[in-house]
């Protein structure tokens, strides 16, 4: 499976069980759904707990931020495995299903991209007056690493086909420019003095590769 953005709300993937039956009632069933890249052995393994309920899904965003806590490349499918642990509510009398297998591909989770003006005007004398506030909401809901942001810019019309950058940094989700920095990157487009042109900016979202283990409820 291939997730998109619109689908992370939606539940893209469920999971159901048979019951063990326990002699108790089904409500002091316990089960952990354990889900690790294959080949690992359930060493990283995500844990999601369920009581008293033979099923549960995931969500496109959840899903999706499991797979970038353990590293995975945006893009590139992974194979998966998941298997099922039962036992009391005191964890005693524990079975283990059989394994079963899953494709998945990591999307992107892109940012909202705002600013507060879309027309910056400036002379040489107000150059360090501040011309607008680009804004983005944070992307990769639900991921226990780091985010990193970079604001792009290219002439417009160009599709961002060769950018320019500016470098925000982690977990942060505005940035401020001059009259003189937006003069800059009409300057590094070629924009001539004295001319009025269209520049178009985006922010650019890196998570940072890491593996860790978290749990679900």
């Amino acid at each position: 499976m291939a997730p998109t953005p619109a689908d992370s709300l939606n539940k893209v993937v469920a999971f159901s069980w048979t019951s063990p039956n326990y002699a108790t009632d089904t409500t002091n069933y316990k089960f952990i759904i354990e889900i690790d890249s294959t080949t690992r052995n359930f060493s990283k393994a995500t844990k999601i707990e369920a009581r008293g309920k033979l099923d549960t899904a995931l969500t496109g965003r959840d899903l999706n931020a499991m797979l970038l806590d353990y590293g995975f490349t945006l893009g590139t499918p992974y194979t998966l495995d998941i298997r099922v642990t039962s036992s009391y509510a005191n964890n005693n009398e524990r079975y283990l299903s059989n394994i079963v297998k899953l494709t998945v591909t990591p999307f992107s989770d892109p940012s909202k991209f705002t600013s507060t003006t879309t027309t910056v005007t400036g002379t040489l004398p107000t150059a360090s007056e501040k011309a607008l506030t680009f804004s983005w909401s944070p992307s990769f809901v639900g991921y226990t690493g780091t985010v990193t942001y970079t604001l792009q810019y290219d002439s417009a019309g160009k599709n961002f086909a060769s950018p320019q950058e500016i470098a925000v940094g982690a977990s942060i989700f505005s940035k401020d420019l001059t009259k003189g920095e937006v003069n800059t990157t009409a300057l590094n487009e070629k924009v001539a003095g004295g001319s009025v042109s269209k520049i178009d900016y985006r922010v650019k979202q890196q998570p940072h590769k890491v593996q860790r283990l978290f749990q679900m409820r």
